[in-house]
């Protein structure tokens, strides 16, 4: 039997679970398995300082999946910019809840959920050499834009990586 799950974006009234949306966040970065950071990245990624700040924002927003027990199993940041943009980051699924359409579920209310804003494009930033995750965003309409930075730290292994832009567009093109 499928577990049930729910999706939405949190609330002032969910800062309580700004530490569990943390623990997933860092959990599932340096897990193993196909979407993990651990190969460029050495280091917790976030605090629940970090989180609360994004669920307070009005330029910010956290989604959480949630199970049953109202545990948080999955996350994803969104960042409301200018120009009709949406930028969407920390896409994590807690370890033993990977490809069971955690993402998946996430990225389509953040989609549906912006495109009704008037927002007219989504992006997001992948780590170079992520061939996997890269395939999973082209299905979800995603494109390279030929944008890329290069960001230097001591979190990262080889002390830099290289982050490739992509983008969806949420409107129709006449």
């Amino acid at each position: 039997m499928a577990a049930l799950l729910s999706c939405r974006l949190a609330t002032d009234e969910d800062l309580e679970k700004a530490k569990e949306v943390a623990d997933v966040a860092n959990e599932a970065f340096l897990a193993e398995g196909w979407a993990s950071a651990r190969h460029f990245k050495r280091s917790e990624r976030f605090l629940a300082t970090d989180i609360e700040n994004y669920i307070t924002s009005d330029k910010h927003g956290i989604y959480m999946v949630l199970n049953e027990a109202q545990e948080v199993v999955g996350t994803l940041m969104v960042e409301f910019r200018d120009g009709g943009k949406v930028y969407m980051g920390i896409l994590t699924t807690k370890p033993g809840w990977q490809s069971m359409g955690v993402g998946n579920m996430l990225m389509h209310k953040a989609i549906s959920d912006t495109k009704a804003l008037g927002y007219k494009t989504a992006e997001i930033a992948v780590v170079e050499n992520r061939d996997q995750l890269f395939a999973w965003y082209n299905r979800l309409g995603f494109f390279e834009t030929g944008h890329e930075q290069v960001i230097f730290g001591e979190c990262f292994h080889n002390n830099r990586v290289r982050i490739l832009t992509m983008e969806k567009q949420l409107t129709e093109t006449a």
